[in-house]
């Protein structure tokens, strides 16, 4: 993880590093990698839409995975483990202690089980055939 007191990092991303680690150490079921990773992801999910736009937990999850497979490729499920990431339900608790925190907010219509079984993990990060060089298996750790 950058820095926090690093002169190269602007004010936001020193204040989203310092919510993330005390974050990871309110819930240390992630580690503060984890919340930074997922506050950045929420951040440029909120900079593209429209002021007050809703987004919902099943969107979150949707992102986060687009986003780990451009960023991590074929080891995003590897990632996930050493974040203590199984499920993406652990997305929602994540997204939930931020918002206890204050960091983010919800909706009425927003519930911890929006985030329940999007998607297999590690399974739903397989990249697609054709971005496959060759054939592999994701191994379970």
């Amino acid at each position: 993880m950058a820095n926090p007191h690093s002169p190269h990092l602007d004010e936001q991303t020193r204040a989203d590093l310092a919510q993330a680690k005390k974050l990871a150490r309110q819930d240390s079921r992630y580690p503060a990698t984890a919340f930074f990773y997922l506050i950045n992801t929420l951040r440029e999910m909120l900079n593209r839409r429209k002021e007050g736009e809703h987004v919902t937990g099943k969107e979150v999850c949707l992102t986060l995975r687009q986003n780990l497979l451009d960023d991590f490729s074929l080891l995003a499920p590897d990632v996930l483990h050493a974040w203590n990431i199984v499920e993406t339900n652990d997305f929602g608790n994540m997204v939930y202690d931020m918002v206890e925190a204050g960091i983010f907010s919800t909706s009425p219509q927003d519930s911890r089980a929006d985030f329940v079984d999007v998607y297999p993990i590690p399974g739903g990060l397989a990249l697609p055939q054709e971005g496959r060089s060759q054939s592999w298996p994701i191994l379970e750790p």
